[in-house]
């Protein structure tokens, strides 16, 4: 089984164990605007399921292979989970810093992967609109990357038309 259909696997085994509205709802600090991920929270998702599920789909977005999103831009994927958690990197400098790294789960298993403050932002809009139902039933986005106007380039995402 190739690493894309053994994580779908996984995401349908997650599913299967899910309790209604147990774990459905998103955060409370995401719902009505806060933050995605408060100082001193070390990561957040909004997996459903029970905590076994839940656990599984942790575990993969942290150490599972993914697709980079650099490489995928323009396509456009419907996304039904996401995971969101702090690593340190270290600049060419040689100085530690602290950056989040995220994790978007499409519909087909597949699961992309960045530390981008344009798709933080994005995905922390979307968290704060958009329904547990909503996530259940897939998010059409579209990767793209935008440019300053000072010439630097960001990645984001933007909502595509059902």
């Amino acid at each position: 089984m190739t690493t894309n259909k053994a994580q779908a696997e996984e995401i349908r085994k997650a599913e299967a164990n899910e309790e209604s509205g147990r774990f459905g709802e998103p955060p409370p600090a995401v719902s009505g605007g806060g933050e995605l991920l408060p100082e001193g929270i070390a990561f957040r998702h909004n997996f459903a399921g029970d905590a076994k599920a839940i656990y599984r789909r942790v575990m993969l977005a942290k150490n599972g292979e993914h697709k980079n999103v650099a490489d995928c831009i323009g396509d456009v994927i419907t996304l039904v989970a996401w995971y969101v958690h702090r690593v340190e990197t270290e600049n060419d400098a040689g100085e530690i810093r602290e950056a989040v790294r995220i994790v978007l789960f499409n519909d087909d298993g597949t699961t992309y992967s960045c530390m981008s403050q344009g798709i933080f932002d994005a995905l922390e809009a979307a968290a704060a609109v958009f329904s547990a139902a909503d996530w259940k039933q897939g998010i059409k986005l579209e990767l793209v990357q935008k440019k300053t106007t000072k010439k630097r380039s960001f990645f984001t995402f933007l909502h595509a038309e059902d």
